[in-house]
């Protein structure tokens, strides 16, 4: 997935610093594309996930809350990046307990559990609301993101 970066002197926030947060949103912009692609890489698309497959997603996702947690956003961005992090952080959790879950489950059934889950859903869509808040911020601060999660 291609991710898009626009670094924008004018405009936003005039009391932000540009590079300060372009530094930043790059770094942020590395771990969700490595997370991306080592999510479709795990489940191609069209591709029917296996326990396997779900679990080398959480484990992307893991990686990534831990990578972003590591990251020391500007003051600006603060907020919006404890918001992603927390959130992807209970997206980890509810895939592993969906795991531990579903662990005595065959592979079939297991597919079956998969398409019907809806918590693990949720969580996916609190994620990607945190990341919508968080270009959104990104951009109002002058510089326009797009992390495609």
């Amino acid at each position: 997935m291609a991710l898009v970066a626009s670094l924008s002197a004018c405009g936003g926030d005039s009391g932000a610093d540009a590079g300060s947060i372009a530094t930043y949103d790059l770094a942020v912009q590395e771990v969700i594309a490595s997370m991306t692609a080592d999510t479709f890489a795990a489940v191609p698309a069209g591709s029917t996930p296996g326990r396997e497959a779900i679990s080398t997603v959480v484990e992307a996702r893991r990686r990534a809350a831990e990578a972003l947690e590591a990251l020391s956003p500007p003051a600006e961005m603060e907020p919006e990046h404890l918001v992603l992090v927390e959130a992807l952080r209970r997206l980890v959790s509810g895939g592993e307990a969906f795991l531990a879950d579903t662990e005595s489950l065959d592979p079939e059934a297991f597919v079956a559990a998969l398409e019907t889950s809806t918590e693990v859903d949720a969580l996916a869509r609190a994620v990607a609301a945190a990341c919508s808040a968080w270009e959104d911020r990104s951009e109002n601060l002058g510089i326009a993101v797009e992390l495609a999660c």
